[in-house]
Order: structure tokens, then sequence, then C-alpha cells
């Protein structure tokens, strides 16, 4: 069987099965945004490929060290945990400008001080595509993890996701419009997912990097999850580009991805202004929009 009849999921799957964690300091491996360590350490890794995530010609290179490292941070996000340190790997062309690579790290620095997070060490190496391998290393009390929903709790999401989608588009159509720093300038919610954790109690939580709707289906739990397309959220600048771009803003709030806002699931009515609940779990399986069942639709790799 190929690649791309398995998925990601796929390989992930013959990878879990052929790899069994037995050390003593690993509590959660293979299967959530951090591998869970002993003593409330956590580490993630990710890697960004041009040609795949992003185009030499297309991405300012400041931008791209700064969102590649958000990336990485939003999965410590995800689990209610603060970065440390990260550690870095770059592959890149032989002849790639100097000032390219400066620029590169010089976005990865401006974010990694908002968050006390060094640079802990790394490797380079020389390759025919450019390629960045992101690993951080964070700490966290009481990791939130992707399984624990309950029949009952609601679902609820940060920010608006759909916007980065559409700001990457407008940005390979060279069409002005402040989506494209969403895109390009995602900031990881680290903050905000402490923030949660102490007020609320969170049932199991994930990042938005592939997608709504995909990403939710990584969720585990009781029940079946039930969302109402009217709760979405949504903006005028989301409205304008999907008149220009002939696009469904349902659709590009359920699959747009790396928007790197925080869904999650609690039993509790959350506060916060930039949170907007979208749906419940109630007895059931699968995701249903306006009580319709779903395909699970998203990007993922090798499909």
């Amino acid at each position: 069987m190929r690649l791309e009849e398995r998925g990601e999921r796929g390989l992930v799957e013959i990878i879990k099965k052929l790899w069994k964690v037995k050390s003593e300091w690993v509590e959660e491996g293979i299967g959530d945004d951090c591998a869970v360590l002993k003593n409330g350490f956590i580490f993630t890794m990710d890697s960004f490929v041009e040609g795949t995530h992003f185009y030499y010609e297309v991405y300012p290179p400041h931008e791209l060290g700064y969102m590649t490292l958000a990336a990485s941070l939003s999965d410590i996000a995800a689990m209610a945990g603060e970065p440390l340190c990260f550690f870095l790997t770059l592959c890149l062309w032989k002849d790639l400008p100097e000032e390219w690579v400066t620029n590169l790290l010089d976005g990865m620095q401006e974010l990694a001080e908002k968050y006390s997070c060094e640079l802990a060490g790394g490797e380079t190496v020389a390759g025919d595509e450019i390629a960045i391998t992101i690993g951080v290393l964070g700490r966290a009390e009481k990791p939130v993890r992707r399984k624990g929903r309950r029949i009952g709790d609601y679902v609820y999401v940060t920010g608006i996701p759909g916007r980065s989608y559409l700001g990457r588009l407008a940005l390979y159509n060279e069409i002005e419009t402040e989506l494209v720093m969403c895109h390009l300038r995602p900031e990881p919610r680290i903050r905000e997912a402490r923030m949660l954790v102490e007020r609320y109690t969170i049932t199991s939580m994930i990042d938005v990097s592939d997608g709504v709707l995909i990403d939710l289906s990584r969720l585990e739990g009781e029940g079946g999850i039930y969302l109402e397309s009217s709760l979405f959220p949504t903006d005028p600048e989301i409205e304008r580009l999907c008149d220009v771009f002939l696009e469904d803003p349902v659709d590009v709030f359920l699959r747009g991805g790396e928007d790197y806002e925080l869904l999650f699931t609690s039993p509790d009515e959350i506060g916060f202004p930039w949170v907007k609940k979208i749906g419940v779990v109630r007895e059931g399986e699968g995701i249903y929009i306006d009580d319709k069942p779903t395909e699970v639709k998203g990007y993922e790799h090798f499909c």
C-alpha cells in the first residue's frame, strides 16, 4: 500500500505499532500535540519544507522565521504549557544568501524573546530543499490532552479560524489585506491557554493547524460533536475575501488551517471575549454540522 492511500494518520499508526514506549521518562508518547515527559516536561517537533509549507520566492524570511517558530510554540500552548527553549535544524541551499538566513533567524528571535524561549542548539546541513525543523521543550504542571471530552461539554475556539487560509491566498495573489499578516505572523495562544486552565475545567484541547474540522476529529472522548454554523465567528474582511476568491465562509472556517488557535471542550461557560462557543458534545459518534453528519476534511500530508 502506498502512503497516499494511508495518509498521515495511517503512517502514524504504523509508527505507533512498531515503536512501543518503554522508558520511565515518557508518560505520553505519540498521539498528542507534545510528548509528555516526567516532572512536567513536554516536547514537540515540527518540520517545514520549501514547496510544501512555503515558497522561497513568496515568503519574506523574517516572517517565515516568526511563523515557523509560532507553529511549534502553538503545540506547547495546546497542552497549556510554557516554552523553555528550542532546538533548530536548518537544511539550506549552498548558494543561499547569508542575508536570507540572518533575516530568518531574526524573525525567530523576535518571537522567542516574547516568551523567554532560548535557542539551545541544533544542526545545519546543505541540501537541495530548504527545510526548517524545530523542537521545543516546555513545561506544564497539568498538561491538557487531546483525549478527555465528555458528554455535556461545550465546544469552543479562540479567535477566528479561516483568516490564515485567506491570508495565504491573498499573499499568493498579491492582494493587500490585513489577513496576510494573520498568516505570516500567527500568535501562539500560550498566555490564553494558561488563563483558561487557571479559571475553567478544560477536558480536551488541540491547536488548529490543519483545519477546525480535521483537528476536532483528533479530540477523543465521549459522544459526538455537534456544531452550529450560526455560531462560527467571522468578520467583514473574511466575507470580502470569500467573495473575491469565491469561497464559502463556513467551509473556510472549518477547513482553512494554520491559524494556531485553540480548539477545546469544557463543561463551563467560558467568559473570555476572545473565546467563542461553536457546539456541544452529545450522545452519538462523529461530527455533525447543524445536526447533519459531515465528512471530515482538512489538510493531511501524503493525501
